[in-house]
């Protein structure tokens, strides 16, 4: 498991070191890594499901990175893939489920859209105090 962090390491230095564009060896590099690393968790899976342990699921965002390795040749990821998208859905998941309470479900929306929005102009608000 040591190897599969270290080569998540890489990655991200990988990416951090160059600007738009990767250079030439490193798109190489990091698609290398990227199957190194995906060979490793294979592996964790793999084991896991041998010991009928419910860890290290392979899933869609697996099928993801390898299509982030691929396209690295044309653009460095942190220009277009983040982790910002599953960051937004986890918070409004949060509002929506303190919002179901005591709340016809038909409603629920509207309270989640005016939650949101009210957490959206704290958050501006508080951003423009620090200017």
């Amino acid at each position: 498991m040591f190897d599969m962090l270290l080569d998540l390491a890489k990655l991200y230095d990988i990416i951090d070191r160059n600007h738009f564009h990767l250079t030439a060896a490193d798109a190489q590099l990091f698609g290398d890594v990227v199957q190194s690393f995906l060979q490793r968790y294979a592996w964790l899976c793999s084991d896991c499901q041998a010991r009928d342990r419910k860890t290290w699921h392979l899933t869609i965002k697996f099928h993801m990175e390898i299509h982030l390795a691929e396209q690295s040749r044309f653009m460095n990821p942190k220009l277009g893939w983040n982790y910002g998208y599953e960051d937004f859905v986890g918070k409004v998941v949060r509002i929506a489920k303190s919002c179901l309470v005591s709340r016809a479900h038909v409603k629920v929306p509207e309270k989640v859209l005016s939650k949101y929005l009210l957490a959206l102009s704290i958050r501006i608000s508080r951003l423009c105090k620090h200017r």
